[in-house]
């Protein structure tokens, strides 16, 4: 069988990315979404002081639109609109910036599908929010090829932002005439807002369950940002991120204010962030009196932003970096070690330039400058990375 060619539901035929044609002992990068989430999941939990740590997002690539009907034009325009969300994950940025290869490839979006269905029923929780619901209560679920999007990017020199990304909790004390809580997972329309943004930006986003565990914070705990007791309550929940915000509800409408840090801020964790590139992430962002939608928007809004700022690759010139690599000790290990490199999205191919039984080098050709592309190396807890003058010092924590 042709592997540059598959047919998606409906019958039409999609144009996967075309192979590398790379030169022996090389590899080139594909869909990290076809590895284990777990996998990473259970490294991460196995580091103790170690950079921010990251999952792949196994719904990045899937989209679900509300449309009124199944009829050819509304399939055409939603695929559209689809695309173009998927193009706003991928790249971080919170609109589609219509160059040369994006307006051509909106112009046929099913070349870059996998499949499709119309369906009336709710997504699975575990995908996120649903989307806004519609009249005819009809949703176009469709999922894309993510090799396929990511040729389309590097050809159109678009910024690039991989599938492992922080998991982030948010805290949020909501103070109105007859409440004073602390919004849970299965809450109002916040927690529906909050979850629909961070879906439609690619961000994983949970709030607290607020079960008897949780009910041990308060929400004057939440609405002051008094951290140690938000951290502690948060410890259960294994998140990379916290974002704590209050609203309030004015006359003209609901005012928020939101600060974001990382999760563990211990002595060894800030150390080891330190080693790679700058200070933990924090930011803070306040919103004026404004509807419940646009509150929850621009605070999610804010923390893609700040993470894309981070995380995302967006340079335009090509770079060759070379690692030692070792802890690979087996050819095994060798072999999961490039099949892992081979599925970061930022790295466009890897060179192997000579191997011992215990050490490799290698050469990583990627857009990221250097310290970026240490810490994201070092996201998913497999690699540990220092930098070394303009190469670096590689050690792998994965399979053997």
């Amino acid at each position: 069988m042709n592997n540059r060619w598959r047919t998606g539901a409906g019958g039409h035929t999609i144009p996967l990315a075309a192979p590398f044609s790379a030169a022996p002992f090389s590899t080139r990068a594909r869909n990290p979404l076809r590895a284990s989430w777990r996998r990473g999941f259970l490294a991460c939990c196995a580091i103790g002081a170690r950079a921010l740590c990251a999952e792949p997002i196994p719904w990045l690539y899937d989209v679900q639109i509300p449309v009124a009907s199944q009829t050819d034009a509304v399939r055409q325009r939603a695929t559209r609109q689809a695309l173009t969300e998927v193009l706003v994950r991928a790249t971080g940025g919170a609109r589609v910036h219509m160059v040369g290869a994006v307006a051509e490839a909106l112009a046929q979006p099913a070349r870059y599908t996998l499949r499709y269905q119309f369906t009336s029923a709710t997504p699975p929780a575990s995908r996120g929010a649903p989307p806004m619901p519609n009249e005819s209560g009809l949703l176009f679920d469709v999922r894309f090829d993510a090799d396929a999007v990511l040729a389309l990017l590097r050809d159109a020199r678009l910024p690039i932002w991989g599938a492992n990304r922080p998991t982030v909790l948010a805290w949020l004390a909501v103070r109105a005439p007859g409440r004073d809580e602390v919004v849970d997972s299965a809450g109002d329309g916040w927690a529906a807002a909050l979850n629909r943004r961070a879906r439609h930006r690619g961000i994983a986003v949970a709030l607290p369950l607020m079960d008897l565990r949780d009910l041990e914070i308060s929400t004057a705990a939440v609405w002051g940002f008094f951290w140690e007791h938000i951290e502690a309550a948060s410890r259960r929940y294994g998140a990379d991120l916290l974002l704590v915000g209050r609203a309030t509800l004015e006359r003209d409408g609901w005012r928020t204010d939101w600060e974001l840090r990382e999760a563990d801020r211990s002595a060894g964790a800030l150390e080891a962030r330190d080693q790679l590139q700058g200070a933990p992430i924090t930011a803070r962002h306040s919103q004026p009196a404004t509807t419940l939608q646009g509150a929850a928007e621009a605070a999610i809004d804010h923390v893609a932003d700040t993470l894309a700022a981070r995380f995302a690759v967006r340079g335009d010139l090509a770079h060759a970096f070379q690692a030692t690599v070792r802890g690979a000790q087996t050819a095994r290990g060798y072999a999961a070690l490039l099949d892992h490199l081979g599925g970061q999205e930022y790295i466009e191919r890897v060179d192997v330039l000579a191997a011992t039984p215990s050490s490799l080098d290698i050469r990583l050709h990627t857009r990221s400058e250097l310290g970026q592309l240490a810490e994201l190396l070092a996201q998913d807890g497999r690699l540990a990375v220092t930098p070394a003058g303009g190469r670096m010092d590689v050690t792998w924590l994965g399979r053997k």
